[in-house]
Order: structure tokens, then C-alpha cells, then sequence
């Protein structure tokens, strides 16, 4: 029994040694600060496949298919790099036939990300992708060019924040606002130490409501699709800030 007092009176300070919270009067506060953008890109996330017997045969119509899309994408004027595709990826068919795994031919698909900035148009230039038939299955969502830049912007405004409540808080206790003892993106007061994230999110928005956002190649499209205004695009953070307080 002697030999757990020491390690029961260490504990404590432990535990004080890592909330990294000062002895002496202070307040620790946290700010949060959430900001509305305007979209500036559809992106388009979808699949050149082809399946057939022969593994050339498919893959040259996934050759045939993306020469296809980038003659599009350049009648739509859409930048080169603003078009990205992943290496084509082949794969063996099975059927199962009289007990057994019968190989039947091949799959090859190809990862093809689109980025579409003609925010007055893209309802017209989505259509006509979807036209095309060059891909298979489509998702899209509305994005911003640099989604850190803007959660940088609202990190700051969380920082802004958090002095705000701070100074209301001093104030109302009788105190004036010290020096900042520590500030962070994480959370020190929770215990699941391992699981601590940065407390910053910057949220997409899917095309249109009420849907999945997606397009398969089985609906027919004949018609360009109306021009839904995407929903506020959000940038949030959250700080948490130590000040000491000055009593005197």
C-alpha cells in the first residue's frame, strides 16, 4: 500500500502539468468564427469505364472515351489543369457459372475530376458533360479555389472572437484582460487525448436539394438542367485561448 502513495500524489500534477492552465487568476475562453462564401467552382467527380473480353479492347474505348472528353472540355473552354484523370485501373470479371468463377473479360476505369469555374454557366456546361456519355457516373459539389485560405480567414475571426469574450467576461468580474497565456486549435480540457482533431472545418455544398447529388448513365438527359443557386459555402474554426487577468 505504501508503495501507491507516490504515484497517487503525482497524479495531480500531472493532470495540471497537461491543461497547461496557469496557477494565477485567468480565463480561459474559446472562440469560434464561422464565414459565408461564394461558390466559385462546380467540381465534378465521376468514371470513364469500359468492360469487354479483350483487356485491349477495353482499354483503348477508356483511351477512345477521355480523347473525347478533353475535345469537349476544350470547346467548353475549361482549363487543362482544371481537368484531372487518375491512371486507368483494369480489372478481371468473374461469373459464376455451374459451380465455379468463370473470368468473362475485363473492366478498366479511369478517375476523372472536373473543375468548372463559369459560375454564370454551369448548369449549361454540366449538361452538356452529362450528354457526352464519357462518363459513367457523375457526383457533383460546390467548392472554392483554396478552401485553406479561407479557413485561415476563419481562424483568425475566431481569435478576434475569443479576445471578445474574453474582455466581456473580465469586465463584468471586475478585471482587466492580462497577457494571452496560451492559444490553440485543440481542445486541452478534453481527456481523450489521442482522439484530439484540430477544431477547424470548412463545409462543401451538393449541387441542387432534396438529391444525392448524382447522375447515372441510365437517365437520359435531353434537356439542360435549370440553374439552382448553390447553398452558402461555410468556412469554420475554433481557437481556445488563456488569458491571465490582472486584478489590481
Amino acid at each position: 500500500m505504501k508503495k501507491l502513495i507516490p504515484v497517487l500524489a503525482w497524479l495531480p500534477l500531472f493532470a495540471l502539468a497537461q491543461s497547461n492552465l496557469p496557477d494565477g487568476p485567468h480565463i480561459y475562453v474559446q472562440g469560434k468564427a464561422s464565414m459565408s462564401l461564394q461558390p466559385e467552382l462546380l467540381i465534378l467527380s465521376g468514371q470513364i469505364q469500359a468492360q469487354d473480353r479483350e483487356v485491349t479492347v477495353a482499354s483503348q474505348q477508356v483511351e477512345d472515351q477521355s480523347a473525347a472528353l478533353i475535345a469537349l472540355m476544350e470547346s467548353l473552354e475549361v482549363e487543362r489543369e482544371d481537368v484531372r484523370a487518375s491512371m486507368p485501373v483494369v480489372e478481371q470479371v468473374f461469373e459464376y457459372q455451374d459451380g465455379r468463377n468463370v473470368l468473362v473479360g475485363y473492366r478498366v476505369r479511369r478517375e476523372v475530376e472536373i473543375r468548372l469555374s463559369k459560375m454564370d454557366r454551369y448548369h449549361l456546361d454540366y449538361a452538356e458533360i452529362i450528354r457526352s456519355g464519357a462518363l459513367a457516373s457523375l457526383s457533383a459539389r460546390f467548392s472554392v479555389r483554396d478552401p485553406d485560405a479561407a479557413t485561415d480567414q476563419a481562424q483568425l475571426a475566431a481569435v478576434d472572437d475569443a479576445r471578445a469574450r474574453a474582455e466581456r467576461l473580465a469586465e463584468r468580474s471586475g478585471s482587466a484582460l492580462g497577457n494571452i497565456h496560451s492559444i490553440t486549435e485543440f481542445d486541452l480540457r478534453r481527456v481523450e487525448r489521442p482522439l484530439l482533431t484540430p477544431a477547424r472545418r470548412f463545409s462543401e455544398s451538393a449541387l441542387g436539394q432534396g438529391g444525392d447529388g448524382l447522375y447515372r448513365s441510365a437517365t437520359r438527359m435531353e434537356a439542360a438542367p435549370p440553374m439552382f443557386e448553390p447553398e452558402a459555402l461555410t468556412a469554420e474554426a475554433t481557437v481556445f485561448v488563456v488569458y491571465l487577468l490582472d486584478e489590481g
